[in-house]
């Protein structure tokens, strides 16, 4: 199986909206999984 990495990076301003309401960053931390492939993520800093 081949693996290609995909890096979601990079400096964000955000307004926390708590845990019972969790919403996206910013739409450049999206990445959506080919059909047919799984992804998982690897590392997470925040």
């Amino acid at each position: 199986m081949r693996s290609t990495p995909r890096f979601l990076q990079g400096v964000f301003s955000f307004e926390g909206k708590g845990l019972d309401r969790p919403v996206p960053l910013d739409p450049a931390l999206a990445y959506v999984v080919p059909g047919g492939a799984v992804t998982q993520p690897v590392y997470f800093r925040g």
